[in-house]
């Protein structure tokens, strides 16, 4: 494979995730019509799933939840942090705040079957309750997701033009810039894994 080839092929790949960090986070931030209010009762969690790389390298755990609004029986699967259950409920899974929890959330499909069939599995325990998202959840950290994404846009455009000054700079270069280069790199790639995962 010629050394042209190979530079083309990681233009390519750059190109591509630059795209997708920046098409994402704005289409999020524009998406008016998925972006639900709901009012909520009670919560308890129907789900945990962990995320790691090939079961070795722990990338983060997700956690879904069941809200429901007592007074129109309308449900929503919610995914929130570990703390979102604890500092919003109480032990008998009612809202410390009186009338209940006001939440905005971005509505996602569940990309992932095996846990798309966990949670309906477990929800469908639950007899009278109506989903007006439907199998889709609500996402709480979609604006936390937002940020992330374009910081790591920036970050990537950093990461390209000092990559760009480096290699045409050659061995003037120093050793010691190659380092915190491949340092920051290494970072920026865990955490554009941790994103994705």
């Amino acid at each position: 494979m010629s050394r042209g080839f190979k530079l083309f092929l990681g233009v390519l790949m750059v190109l591509g995730i630059a795209a997708y960090l920046i098409i994402t986070a704005i289409l999020d931030m524009t998406n008016k019509e998925d972006l639900h209010t709901v009012n909520i009762d009670m919560a308890t969690e129907v789900l945990e799933v962990e995320h790691s790389i090939s079961g070795l390298i722990p990338m983060g755990t997700d956690h879904y939840y069941i809200g429901i609004n007592e007074d129109t029986a309308e449900a929503y699967i919610i995914k929130a942090p570990k703390k979102w259950l604890k500092e919003n409920f109480g032990v008998d899974k009612m809202a410390r705040k009186a009338g209940g929890l006001d939440i905005t959330a971005l509505a996602k499909s569940i990309t992932d079957s095996e846990t798309r069939n966990a949670i309906s599995s477990n929800v469908s325990q639950v007899d009278g309750l109506t989903y007006p998202v439907g199998t889709n959840y609500l996402d709480t950290g979609y604006k936390s997701k937002i940020v992330t994404k374009l910081i790591l846009f920036a970050g990537m455009l950093f990461l390209a033009i000092s990559g760009f000054v480096i290699m045409k700079k050659g061995r003037e270069s120093s050793r010691v810039l190659s380092i915190i280069f491949g340092v920051l790199f290494f970072a920026w790639c865990i955490a554009f894994l941790i994103l994705i995962v």
